[in-house]
């Protein structure tokens, strides 16, 4: 059975244009996770919560304490519908844990899961981490 260009280039794009479609929304599903309590923490939300201890559950678990929250949204760049950028930095324990996600629980935020990343060591030998929170629509 011969197929003509044509027809094979027709059913190649409309093949092409609903996997996009399918991909696309999925995407979006993932994106709006509703179960996890981190999606609904902002900026301000963690500003509150500066110098306070958090727990980073692992083997063995790791109390670290929020220092700095950086905003890293260009100053030129609208806030609006919930769009902002920001840096975490934490600082804690004497074991440099792996850069990976990690369940992290403080007594006002509850549980949620976040990525750090390794960001050095202080002069006491205290150890860094760091978590970038995108949300920019």
């Amino acid at each position: 059975m011969s197929i003509s260009r044509r027809l094979f280039i027709k059913t190649a794009s409309v093949a092409a244009l609903v996997a996009g479609t399918i991909g696309k929304s999925s995407l979006a599903a993932f994106a709006q996770d509703t179960d996890d309590p981190l999606s609904n923490y902002t900026q301000q939300t963690f500003t509150q919560y500066l110098d306070s201890i958090f727990v980073v559950c692992g083997r063995p678990s790791v109390e670290v304490t929020l220092v700095k929250v950086q905003d890293t949204l260009p100053r030129n760049v609208e806030r609006t519908r919930g769009r902002e950028s920001f840096v975490l930095h934490f600082r804690g324990g004497r074991e440099q844990l792996a850069q990976n996600t990690y369940t992290m629980e403080h007594a006002a935020l509850g549980t949620f899961r976040i990525f750090l990343v390794p960001s050095g060591s202080d002069e006491n030998g205290a150890k860094g981490y760091a978590a970038t929170i995108n949300r920019v629509p």
